[in-house]
């Protein structure tokens, strides 16, 4: 789904009782929470939801608050740079083993909440986590 020539993409910050999240591992390359694109006809809460599960596996999920966007450059090799706006919602979730389905992101992990801005691949997204930080 795009918007003004940005594509959009909805995501979550899952929180345990540890005071843990969840990060995973996008395609081998990067560490990030779990997101991706937002199918025609889907919500942004939808989307995030769908692929907090495909991604980690998670589906016992309580919403807790929308966290709000923020845009990030992304790039590929034969369609070039453009900007992805990424919808983030908080959740909490009993869940503890993690199962992702997703072959793109074969790795996720819970991290303590703390440590999570040291292991981020994109600075988009640790100053988006620096400023909603102190709400989780």
């Amino acid at each position: 789904m795009k918007l003004n020539n940005k594509s959009l993409s909805a995501g979550g910050i899952v929180l345990n009782n540890k005071n843990q999240v969840i990060i995973v591992n996008n395609k081998s390359k990067s560490w990030t929470f779990p997101k991706g694109h937002i199918e025609p006809n889907e919500d942004p809460l939808t989307a995030a939801k769908r692929e907090i599960f495909e991604e980690t596996g998670i589906s016992n999920l309580k919403f807790i608050k929308n966290l709000g966007t923020y845009d990030r450059e992304k790039f590929k090799p034969k369609k070039g740079k453009s900007i992805k706006r990424i919808f983030m919602f908080l959740f909490e979730s009993d869940q503890k083993e993690l199962n992702p389905i997703d072959p793109n992101n074969p790795e996720a992990k819970w991290i303590d909440k703390e440590q999570v801005l040291n292991i981020f691949t994109y600075q988009e997204e640790r100053l988006f986590y620096l400023k909603i930080l102190s709400s989780l």
